[in-house]
């Protein structure tokens, strides 16, 4: 996971904070200028599924069957229609039901449906204004991630987009809902986990037990570190993965007698701990946050329901595939100059002897650990094609916990953290601890994230946006996963993940619709592209944390991870058709 608070700008000496926030302001009043007509024919398509039947009846009587020919025409006969807008749902009543209402304080007064429609295009230009607005401070920092993303629960009730409580016109749902999207639970009970593992050291103790099996060739050192480090940051953030193995790492290569900028054992090491902390948050749902936001979207745009068992399906095999192509690419690129280390395996003892006997709270966060990861991933039953491997316990007892979804499970995961005592008066989890290490900025991203995308969907946005991806049509769905993946990893180089995915997620779902192709082969494409970045020290956290050591420089980075970049890509495209497509079935290929 990509830090919030990381460099934004590529250039010292450049401001890049002050020039994004000055563009992002001028392209927002912009876009707030720019007519709307051309979205009209689309608002119509947002507005007419609302309509009552008595106005449908009216259109269909008096004028026909819209169509794109005769749309102009239309427009001027919608100024001869009066209807009346509810001010609580997505709801358009005509003038005489409107009159025939004891009580009007739930519908305002009637307008010609002309203005309606107008309306509907208007908002979809001010969202395309927020969403360009945020795009730009995102990539650009020019406000800390997470304060960016609030900036839909202000502008989208301001500019009259989205009431601030109600599913009323023109978007169609309450600006503050996704805020707490029951997906935002689903993270926050990986974090407070991953905040207990950090609190008691499971998480070293997990990544040393690891390391002692793998012996003392360079290798297999390296191997090592790589199935530690990835297995870890399936269920911790990326970032403490890479701060925790990091100091381990050190002192094997202490241990080596090696010389930091000429060591290519120590390069290789320190590389393979930034790839593989990227690669192992792809393998589960709480990996690595735009796994979540791509779930999140596709929910709310596609009104499927991935599970945690659903993605391990999805991100697992290239997680197993892709590893080991990475650590055999590391070896080649970097082969190590010893054959061995003398006292290699102490290293690692002592370390553990450091760390005493497994105590009570680690006991009590592994207990819960396991719990949760279980419970997540047998909810749902497990299925490979048409055949049940394993019955879901939501589905027993005549389905009477059909109720619980993945995020009850990490809610009650928390509780049991703070509830479960490791001694007199004293808990596995304390409040200190967890506002310390849980992400919160992550969180508001989310929410701002989903805000956004909503708002692209409700007002119509996103179809207007397909219809201009129609141009990639012709492309193999190959290509396309290919370009998809470029085109998402190119941003997260130089931008945040998290906010990457957020901006592309609408995209995707759009590109989807306009190819008349599944959108979650592209939304979940895009997402995780966003973590095959391995070129620059920017791109991501463990890429900046093995940078400082003094191993691995720029350019020797860039020489490794381009080439790794584009092997990543090409995997995916053939993981997410053969494996993730036609075995798993988890998307229509």
């Amino acid at each position: 996971m990509q830090g919030l608070d990381s460099p934004g700008g590529l250039f010292k000496g450049f401001d890049f904070h002050r020039i994004g926030l000055i563009l992002g302001i001028v392209a927002f009043a912009i876009l707030l200028l720019v007519p709307s007509s051309s979205m009209d024919e689309n608002s119509m398509d947002v507005i007419y599924p609302k309509l009552s039947a008595a106005i449908a009846g009216d259109i269909s009587r008096d004028f026909g069957t819209i169509t794109d020919d005769n749309f102009p025409q239309f427009m001027e006969y919608s100024k001869t229609i009066n209807v009346a807008v509810s001010t609580s749902k997505a709801s358009f009543i005509s003038e005489s039901e409107y009159d025939a209402l004891s009580s009007k304080s739930s519908y305002k007064d009637p307008i010609p449906l002309y203005d309606v429609v107008r309306g509907q295009s208007k908002a979809q230009m001010k969202v395309l204004a927020i969403a360009l607005l945020m795009a730009i401070w995102w990539i650009t920092e020019a406000l800390p991630v997470a304060v960016t993303a609030l900036l839909p629960a202000v502008l989208l009730p301001v500019l009259g987009v989205c009431h601030y409580s109600n599913s009323s016109y023109p978007g169609y749902f309450p600006a503050f809902v996704e805020y707490s999207n029951y997906l935002i639970f689903l993270f926050l009970g990986g974090f407070v986990i991953a905040a207990s593992m950090r609190k008691w050291g499971l998480d070293k103790r997990i990544s040393l037990n690891i390391l002692r099996i793998f012996g003392t060739k360079p290798s297999r050192i390296i191997l090592g570190f790589m199935v530690a480090t990835a297995f870890l940051s399936m269920w911790i953030s990326n970032t403490a993965t890479a701060a925790l193995m990091m100091p381990v790492a050190l002192a094997v290569l202490t241990q080596a007698e090696v010389i930091p900028e000429k060591s290519s054992f120590g390069l290789a090491l320190m590389l393979s701990i930034a790839y593989a902390a990227s690669i192992g948050g792809i393998g589960t749902l709480i990996g690595t946050p735009p796994n979540g936001i791509a779930v999140g979207f596709i929910a709310q745009y596609l009104g499927k329901d991935i599970t945690f068992a659903d993605w391990i399906k999805i991100g697992l095999p290239l997680v197993i595939i892709f590893l080991p192509i990475a650590w055999r690419y590391i070896l080649w690129r970097s082969p190590p100059e010893i054959k061995e280390i003398s006292g290699g395996r102490s290293v690692i003892k002592d370390n553990l002897q450091k760390l005493g006997k497994l105590s009570t709270g680690e006991k009590t966060t592994l207990f819960v650990f396991v719990f949760t990861a279980l419970a997540w991933a047998t909810r749902s039953s497990i299925q490979v094609g048409d055949f049940t491997i394993l019955k879901g316990w939501s589905t027993w007892f005549g389905g009477y916990f059909s109720y619980v979804h993945d995020s009850t499970i990490s809610v009650l995961a928390i509780v049991l953290l703070f509830l479960l005592p490791v001694g007199r008066g004293k808990f596995t989890m304390d409040w200190a601890t967890a506002n310390k290490y849980v992400p919160w900025g992550t969180l508001i991203l989310f929410g701002g994230g989903l805000t956004l995308g909503k708002a692209i969907a409700n007002t119509g946005l996103s179809s207007w946006i397909a219809s201009y991806l129609t141009m990639f049509g012709d492309l193999d769905i190959f290509v396309l996963i290919l370009v998809i993946a470029a085109m998402s990893a190119l941003l997260s180089e130089v931008t945040s993940n998290t906010a990457t995915t957020s901006m592309l997620m609408p995209v995707m779902f759009a590109m989807g619709m306009a190819l008349n192709r599944d959108p979650m082969i592209f939304m979940i494409t895009s997402a995780v592209a966003t973590s095959l970045v391995f070129t620059l020290p920017v791109a991501t956290p463990p890429n900046a944390i093995v940078f400082g050591t003094g191993y691995v420089s720029i350019d020797k980075m860039a020489r490794v991870g381009i080439l790794l970049d584009v092997i990543g890509m090409m995997v995916w495209s053939l993981i997410v058709y053969f494996i993730i497509g036609v075995f798993f079935g988890v998307v229509s290929v």
